[in-house]
């Protein structure tokens, strides 16, 4: 198994700084939101921080093959519970990061939903606080005081296409496309509540083997489109070589390390939050990736 590293962006709304945030991030990192705890630390102008996941599962089953034989055992976890880790690195100023994930541990979106949790907390006290200060009944916000305070937490899952980009800049031309992008339709009384809810269209282009190379582009401009769900295809490169490619609406993997090499290497502890991050190998990664990648701190 893999442990993965993704790349993500947020946005905050009105009133909420990015070093409010932290602070109470910092002050609550030990009231858990859903079995999950989040701990932050800030070095250098990034946030460094980790979410811990309790499984409350005290017991795993062990099993060993030898010699043609396979058996299971149970295993007991007599101090503590399973947990899992996401170590995660966010540029303070432009509110970029990377996250790293591995099946079974929390997900992009599980992260950014205790991140949301944490600012409406804060935005909660925020309003309270405000109201207090001009005597205003907290069950009727004045609006001065919610404009103030309006917006939310948004997030975003980067999707980073410069390896898509690369590959049909190699080409020399394409056989043929397959694109499929979703189309809303919020007009329809029968389904305005589910307005969201896509429909998907698909559709197959063939190219002549002569085209010039600004169709290359074009296509690239049309994976980097926001309503394309899939693009798929044949291309041609040197020596005739038909190259399949794909690229899907989904976050690009941005390296891959070895489940049990950071396991068995992975600490930490609450007490010292600094030093635990500053051990911590896939925090290493992740700054690594952050120098090799500039694109969170530009």
């Amino acid at each position: 198994m893999d442990v993965k590293v993704m790349a993500f962006e947020i946005n905050l709304g009105k009133g909420i700084t990015m070093s409010s945030l932290y602070n109470h991030i910092v002050v609550t990192s030990e009231n858990a939101v859903q079995k999950q705890l989040l701990y932050v630390d800030q070095k250098d102008g990034w946030w460094r921080g980790v979410l811990l996941t309790s499984k409350d599962i005290k017991a795993f089953s062990r099993m060993v093959r030898e010699k043609g034989i396979v058996r299971i055992s149970p295993e007991a976890i007599h101090n503590g519970e399973l947990a899992h880790f996401n170590f995660f690195l966010l540029n303070a100023q432009t509110q970029r990061g990377y996250f790293q994930y591995y099946h079974g541990s929390s997900s992009l979106h599980g992260f950014c939903d205790v991140l949301k949790k944490k600012y409406n907390d804060l935005k909660d006290i925020l309003l309270t606080d405000a109201c207090r200060k001009f005597d205003a009944d907290i069950s009727n916000i004045p609006t001065h005081i919610t404009r103030q305070f309006s917006g939310n937490l948004r997030y975003e899952i980067v999707l980073r296409k410069k390896s898509f980009k690369e590959l049909i800049e190699g080409l020399n031309y394409i056989k043929n496309i397959t694109f499929q992008f979703k189309e809303y339709i919020p007009a329809q009384p029968l389904f305005r509540p589910l307005a969201e809810k896509a429909k998907s269209i698909r559709h197959r282009l063939t190219f002549t083997t002569h085209h010039d190379n600004s169709l290359l582009s074009d296509i690239v401009a049309l994976g980097n489109a926001n309503v394309i769900k899939d693009l798929r295809g044949i291309g041609v490169a040197e020596g005739n070589i038909e190259k399949p490619f794909r690229l899907l609406n989904e976050p690009e993997t941005l390296e891959r390390f070895d489940f049990n090499d950071v396991v068995l290497a992975t600490e930490f502890d609450s007490r010292d939050i600094p030093q635990s991050l500053d051990d911590a190998p896939m925090m290493k990664h992740l700054l690594n990736i952050a120098e090799q990648d500039g694109w969170a701190a530009a």
